[in-house]
């Protein structure tokens, strides 16, 4: 959306030129409304942790950094590698296609006007 939006003062983005001004200020306000929302879960998950850190005595800072965790055996328990290398391909995948403009609809052919003489 941060590639379709404006500010009316002085940022446009990129592909702004694209869509008209009207889908363009929804899209603007999307981008502002999904950036509040992605704040709002950060800031859970940041809590989650200090919780789980401070009242549960269980420090996941390290396993989210490293991807392992000891369990109580001593063996260290490894995570879905796999599953998140392919979801990570297809996230990639998915901006890649969305910034290169793939899924952007043609423009209108231009009309070619032929003077009268």
């Amino acid at each position: 959306t941060g590639l379709f939006s404006n500010d009316d003062i002085s940022f446009h983005g990129p592909l702004v030129a694209l869509i008209n001004s009207d889908l363009s200020d929804r899209l603007t306000k999307l981008h502002h409304l999904a950036f509040d929302g992605l704040s709002v879960l950060i800031g859970l998950h940041l809590a989650a942790v200090l919780f789980y850190l401070h009242i549960k005595k269980n420090n996941l800072i390290r396993p989210m950094v490293t991807g392992y965790r000891d369990n109580a055996a001593g063996d260290s328990a490894r995570g879905g590698g796999l599953i998140v290398f392919v979801v990570a391909i297809f996230i990639a995948a998915g901006v890649v296609c969305i910034a290169s403009g793939a899924l952007l609809p043609a423009p209108p052919p231009a009309s070619v006007s032929v003077p009268a003489w």
